[in-house]
């Protein structure tokens, strides 16, 4: 399964990054009647990961991640990346609005 692609919101949550689903529920929620959204850039080639099974974030540096970690399962069965680590985003130059009508390009 692809992943889905993931936006940023300063006015939810400057730091982190959800899906359209997330910010079409959320617009229904808080009765907002439109919210903009920053496209995410995955940081490739960096020191940080993204550890989907602790929900956090950690240095390739300075972590206890591969066999130290007891949760530790490399993707290929036998060593190397961890099943659960994933990329690191940074909001990206593309603005768009949201609306009850959907999606719309605006930068």
């Amino acid at each position: 399964m692809k992943n889905p692609r993931l936006f940023f919101c300063e006015k939810i949550d400057d730091e982190n990054c959800f899906s359209l689903q997330y910010f079409k529920d959320k617009l229904i929620e808080d009765e907002l009647t439109e919210l903009e959204l920053a496209d995410s850039v995955p940081l490739y080639g960096d020191d940080c990961f993204y550890c989907k099974k602790f929900d956090m974030p950690g240095s390739s540096s300075q972590s206890n991640c591969g066999k130290d970690c007891k949760e530790y399962k490399p993707r290929n069965g036998k060593n190397g990346r961890c099943c659960f680590s994933g990329y690191c985003y940074t909001t990206g130059s593309r603005k768009f609005k949201l609306t009850k009508n959907g999606l719309e390009v605006i930068k």
